[in-house]
């Protein structure tokens, strides 16, 4: 899947987890206060909508919006 369309996806998927942040490219999951069940809901969202599996580790590892969705490009591994 392409990257843009994944980071799409991630930023619908982060605003309604943290909707009263400003979300972009260069937004960090943990710096806008995202939990390790924040995390457990982000694989979820993202593997309904994708049917990409996400791996948590790979949440704590690329934190970064724009860096998941960069991973996720060249790895993300579909249902």
């Amino acid at each position: 899947m392409e990257k843009t369309v994944i980071a799409g996806t991630l930023k619908k998927i982060w605003q309604g987890i943290f909707p009263a942040a400003d979300i972009d490219e260069d937004s960090d999951f943990f710096e806008l206060g995202g939990t390790s069940l924040n995390a457990v809901r982000l694989s979820g969202d993202l593997n309904r909508e994708t049917g990409i599996v996400l791996d948590i580790a790979d949440i704590y590892e690329y934190s970064v919006l724009s860096e998941l969705a960069e991973h996720l490009s060249c790895t993300g591994e579909l249902l």
